[in-house]
């Protein structure tokens, strides 16, 4: 090969090697650009789903309000009218007032559980245990549903945060079982393994296929994921057909003290 050929065969690799990066590089713009799109609409499309979710949420709360504490409230004050207006005799009179009484307190404990659910306050005055504790307590007893409370000491400076998305992970996952699994009985359980916070929630429902693309793509289990992602925990979901199913949230926290 003679000299003068070898710079123009340099020069054509040299173009070559240059029109190779020049196709990598843009390859690369646009595989990133296409991550951010698809992140963009991943984005959108969660974001749809929580405010769905939300919007579900104060739609089941405005027919519990409406359908069930409103009309009993009217229904009280029409006994109430009816006494005033035509007083029974004095022994009917006693028992027609313990019957308004317990009516009142079972008003009470309901407009109790509702504003527990919206705004647990215990949360935040008592910790994590108590709120956890009384929730399973009062919503058991409203549905006819046993649902026992396990745990280990929990640090009391255990982040409001994560304590916040345990009570909504538990929350959310015990009102799928009342409104879905048809079990008749559910388990909380909290463990502590040094920084590492483990809690799980069981039941003996009918399940579903968690390995499915439609098995945890429901609002409920969209919002528990995220709400774990944003304390940077992991959220594990294990169902089966006629099986039950089995909720569990891991997440860095303080050591118990």
């Amino acid at each position: 090969m003679s000299a003068g050929r070898i710079p123009v065969l340099a020069w054509l690799g040299l173009t070559a090697l240059g029109g190779a990066g020049t196709w990598l590089f843009a390859r690369a713009r646009w595989r990133r650009a296409s991550e951010r799109e698809r992140t963009v609409h991943e984005m959108r499309d969660l974001t749809g789903r929580l405010i769905n979710a939300q919007e579900a949420e104060r739609s089941r709360i405005a027919r519990e309000l409406h359908d069930d504490l409103s009309q009993s409230i009217a229904l009280m004050s029409v006994r109430l009218d009816m006494l005033a207006q035509r007083p029974p005799e004095a022994s009917k009179f006693a028992g027609e007032m313990r019957d308004l009484a317990g009516q009142m307190q079972r008003i009470s404990t309901e407009m109790h559980r509702i504003s527990h659910e919206l705004h647990p306050a215990k949360l935040r005055q008592l910790g994590l245990v108590p709120a956890l504790r009384g929730f399973c307590r009062e919503t058991g007893a409203a549905h006819g549903i046993p649902i026992g409370f396990i745990h280990d000491a929990v640090s009391e400076n255990l982040p409001l945060e994560i304590a916040l998305c345990l009570y909504r992970v538990a929350q959310e996952s015990i009102h799928n079982v009342i409104k879905h699994a048809g079990g008749t009985h559910a388990e909380v359980r909290i463990r502590v393994r040094g920084d590492e916070l483990r809690m799980a929630i069981t039941d003996d429902g009918v399940g579903f296929d968690a390995d499915s693309p439609q098995g945890t793509s429901s609002l409920g289990f969209v919002s528990m994921k995220e709400r774990v992602r944003l304390v940077n925990g992991t959220l594990k979901i294990d169902s089966q057909p006629s099986k039950g199913t089995r909720v569990e949230v891991i997440v860095r926290a303080p050591e118990a003290g």
